[in-house]
């Protein structure tokens, strides 16, 4: 539920009112055409599209995973980290990406810390959000471990319960708030909780009465977008007394920014500004998370679906080729290992694939993870044309390996294909894939006609559609 009411009159409602994220969404897909490698016009703004549960270009997605992959060699620090957010987020729960183990960065601490405690505070975030495994780096002084972030963001902390990026003078309410999102999973360990406690009477404190936030005197979004989120992680509620001031919540203050098109202002009357965007939609989706019951903005572990093999990982859809050429099964076998980004293995049963041919390892790799089947116990017929019934036992196939609960009842199936033309003549062990196909959409059209053989086009639009139902895309 998108809940989109007018700025609350009292403290009362404002847990749930304003809370709307499609107007900021549509704004921000209009302005990031390419989302990249970068803290503005990127990252942030697929973690907060994935995250909101927006409808989103699956090109969209489809740009940011081949920019990360042009950029894997430079990434390091906070870039790292940010890129791990984006790329769980948008639903990719295995590290490694082309090949590389895109969290290794993390596990040098030295490295990290050389960007203070914003690569502490990063490195938390992003290892945290899928649960992911402190990586060993070998070329590390000093291996990194979640204890040595977190102790190290502890002995940060100021005298007034806040922090700041000096380690010296007064609190800075984003750097206090940020910190606060990375030990929010830590709140277990008392020297943690105890930090905690005097950094939200810290941030009481430092709240305007407009229920808002000033950094370096000056009132602005990204504050009170920031400690929102904070909030929200950490389990406080928008309306909390502590963070009531002439009863304006944070969420009210933030809404000040808010302009008419769905962009927020840095400063009050101060026009668009993308980064007070990015920030605040990150807040509002926060809020919305947690109005609607969901798990937190960075508690993203089963962001894709729980079932998905955690060797899928989508960076590109493979090209159709001619587009109303029918496809053989070596054709289809290469098509979907590759649109599942699935890691290269050998042997399979078949003797009629020769080691030699390009086939040998997509049909391997596809029959290893049950996507095909052979036409008996020993031949695959590589050069067979795919019907469509064919077709849809494989992208079903295809489905389990992402996750997708592919199950449908006896009677289901029944009623599913008899509002088909040509339901009835599907063969019996293929009458639970097309009940799956046609029921989700991956398949559409008023007959099935299951023994007509598949174009190219056909069987790459029913993966395109089978990864957005794994949201995938």
């Amino acid at each position: 539920m998108v809940l989109g009411f007018t700025a609350p009159a009292s403290a009362a409602d404002s847990s749930t009112a304003g809370i709307n994220v499609d107007a900021t969404a549509k704004y921000l897909l209009s302005a990031v055409k390419n989302p990249a490698v970068s803290s503005v016009g990127g990252d942030w703004v697929v973690v907060g599209l994935a995250r909101g549960g927006c409808a989103v270009p699956k090109s969209f997605y489809e740009t940011y995973y081949g920019n990360v992959s042009e950029n894997m060699a430079k990434l390091k620090g906070t870039d790292c980290s940010r890129v791990i957010l984006g790329l769980t987020a948008a639903g990719e729960q295995s590290p490694n990406i082309s090949g590389a183990d895109i969290t290794y960065p993390l596990g040098d601490f030295g490295a990290t810390m050389k960007q203070g405690i914003n690569g502490a505070i990063f490195a938390l975030l992003a290892l945290d959000c899928g649960d992911y495994p402190t990586p060993a780096n070998k070329e590390a002084v000093t291996q990194a471990t979640r204890e040595l972030y977190v102790n190290e963001i502890l002995k940060r902390q100021l005298s007034d319960g806040g922090w700041n990026l000096t380690a010296s003078g007064s609190a800075d309410p984003d750097v206090t708030a940020m910190t606060l999102q990375a030990l929010a999973k830590y709140q277990q360990k008392s020297a943690v909780k105890a930090a905690t406690d005097k950094a939200l009477a810290c941030l009481s404190k430092l709240q305007s009465t407009d229920g808002g936030y000033a950094s370096w005197g000056t009132a602005n979004s990204e504050s009170a977008a920031q400690v929102l989120i904070a909030m929200c992680e950490l389990g406080v509620s928008i309306t909390d007394s502590r963070f009531v001031k002439n009863e304006k919540t944070v969420l009210d203050g933030l809404l000040a920014f808010r302009n008419a098109d769905g962009s927020f202002s840095h400063t009050l009357n101060g026009g668009a500004n993308q980064q007070a965007t990015e920030q605040a939609f990150l807040a509002l989706v926060s809020a919305r998370r947690i109005a609607d019951g969901e798990p937190s903005l960075y508690r993203m572990s089963g962001a894709g679906l729980p079932g998905k093999n955690p060797d899928v990982h989508v960076t590109s859809l493979a090209a159709a080729g001619s587009p109303n050429a029918t496809i053989t099964r070596a054709e289809f076998a290469a098509m979907v290992t590759k649109d599942l980004g699935l890691p290269e293995k050998t042997g399979s049963p078949f003797t009629d694939v020769p080691v030699s041919s390009y086939y040998t390892s997509v049909v391997a790799t596809a029959y290893y993870y049950g996507i095909v089947s052979g036409v008996s116990a020993t031949v695959f017929n590589p050069n067979g044309a795919v019907t469509r019934q064919e077709a849809a036992v494989m992208v079903t196939r295809a489905a389990n390996v992402c996750g997708v609960d592919t199950a449908r009842t006896d009677a289901e199936i029944t009623n599913i294909l008899a509002r088909f033309k040509g339901g009835g003549t599907a063969a019996v062990w293929a009458k639970s894939a097309l009940a799956f196909c046609y029921d989700t959409g991956i398949i559409s059209g008023a007959a099935i006609v299951p023994a007509e053989n598949v174009t190219r086009g056909e069987v790459a639009d029913m993966m395109m559609k089978m990864l957005r139902a794994a949201n995938l895309i």
